[in-house]
């Protein structure tokens, strides 16, 4: 057979439509060569594409089918397939408050269809929120990721970069797993935050609303440590010492950010720049230690970055001053010097 009859092929065999009896035949192709392997990948991606494409467009599939053919006879395969990921992806944002684009992870064998990694951001200033699978809804934070099967499995597992807030639908069979860098949250049902931003200074902060909870980690010897918490708590690991500290906190504070607000309540420096460093995308260097004793209270809604600052500056004469970008600056964000 051709490689052209391959080709076609292919489209049908993702399309559900190739008689089975040929599907071993697809399998066998693709499993053999490296090549093979993925121009079956990137056909893989057009399907699922033109699929999304006729889902926002009404298009009509087999007329979008027929002129992938002529194109692939024009250009190259991943010319054409970067072409119609950006058309895609343009259709997409004036629907979205986010970015959500389709991966996907591979078997061995082709036994099966591929299975379909959903992974959804936000982009930084802007807030969204998502329902599972399973009907656990889950709250996204500014420049955060999250990734999860189309359909969970045996477990519920998703992962994490950035700072979420999960409502998991209870189902004491399968349990829920929130995965970060640095460790891992374990959850029959229940409310939680979870800020795992991968910034340079990162400290992964888990605080539990109601139910309970599992946080799961590894020591710097590779040691694997559990540590249970309970509502009102909070668990602080810093990924550098590979250390976690439990504290009481107040949750109205710590997941504010949901309803679009920064709420402080005798909050400390350290925490309250922690959240408008997320909430604007900035990043503070304090050059001013003692600093770190001061407490603060307020609550800020739609005020403007500038307008947070000017609170701080009038209540405790903190002063703020912007550096100019030297490119030290963690993942691209704005510097702001605290004195």
């Amino acid at each position: 057979m051709e490689n052209n009859d391959f080709e076609k092929k292919l489209f049908e065999y993702y399309d559900g439509t190739l008689p089975k009896n040929e599907c071993a035949k697809i399998v066998a192709w693709i499993d053999a060569d490296e090549e093979n392997r993925k121009l079956a990948e990137r056909i893989y991606y057009i399907c699922l594409a033109a699929d999304t494409l006729n889902v926002m467009k009404e298009t009509d599939t087999n007329s979008a089918l027929d002129k992938v053919h002529k194109k692939m006879a024009e250009i190259r395969l991943h010319r054409f397939f970067t072409v119609l990921q950006r058309v895609a992806a343009i259709m997409f944002i004036p629907l979205l408050a986010f970015t959500a684009y389709y991966t996907y992870s591979t078997k061995k064998s082709f036994d099966k269809y591929p299975e379909h990694i959903v992974e959804v951001h936000t982009n930084p200033g802007m807030t969204s929120s998502i329902i599972l699978p399973d009907s656990t809804k889950v709250w996204l934070n500014s420049n955060t990721t999250l990734r999860y099967p189309v359909r969970f499995a045996s477990s519920r597992n998703v992962e994490l970069v950035g700072e979420a807030y999960f409502k998991v639908t209870k189902d004491a069979k399968h349990k829920f797993y929130v995965k970060t860098k640095d460790m891992q949250v374990e959850v029959v049902g229940t409310e939680f935050n979870v800020d795992a931003y991968e910034y340079e200074d990162r400290t992964i902060k888990t605080t539990l609303i109601n139910g309970a909870i599992n946080m799961h980690y590894q020591d710097h010897s590779y040691n694997n440590h559990i540590v249970k918490i309970y509502p009102g708590q909070c668990a602080t690991m810093d990924a550098h010492s590979k250390t976690v500290s439990l504290e009481k906190t107040d949750p109205t504070c710590v997941t504010a950010w949901r309803h679009g607000k920064i709420v402080l309540n005798s909050t400390p420096l350290s925490d309250a720049l922690r959240l408008i460093e997320n909430r604007y995308n900035v990043q503070f260097v304090v050059k001013n230690p003692k600093l770190y004793g001061h407490n603060y209270t307020g609550q800020f809604t739609d005020q403007r970055l500038e307008s947070v600052l000017e609170h701080f500056t009038r209540s405790s004469h903190i002063k703020f001053r912007k550096l100019p970008t030297t490119g030290e600056s963690l993942s691209g964000r704005e510097i702001i010097e605290v004195y």
